[in-house]
């Protein structure tokens, strides 16, 4: 996953990204977070952010993600300024 520029209401924030997956219609669960301690002092732009990660639910059923954000205070967006976000799923054969 790539992209994404973050902006900030302002004063300090905190946000943190969470990976959710669902197998089978069975619910979502954490999987992973990422960008723990993500934060900026003022209101303005953040860089864009990159991160990869390997899943291996071992599973032939149908398998969602959802992407969560959090925030501890203020208001933190994602995609702000017309930005791109990408999110590359592939399935690895074993």
């Amino acid at each position: 996953m790539t992209g994404g520029r973050s902006s900030y209401s302002g004063g300090t924030v905190e946000g943190r990204l969470a990976l959710y997956r669902q197998i089978d219609g069975g619910g979502f669960s954490l999987v992973r977070e990422f960008l723990q301690g993500f934060r900026q002092e003022s209101s303005s732009y953040a860089k864009t952010f990159s991160f990869s990660y390997l899943d291996s639910p071992n599973t032939t059923s149908a398998v969602d993600y959802k992407l969560y954000i959090k925030t501890n205070a203020n208001t933190f967006f994602v995609n702000s300024d017309n930005s791109t976000m990408t999110i590359t799923l592939m399935e690895v054969l074993a």
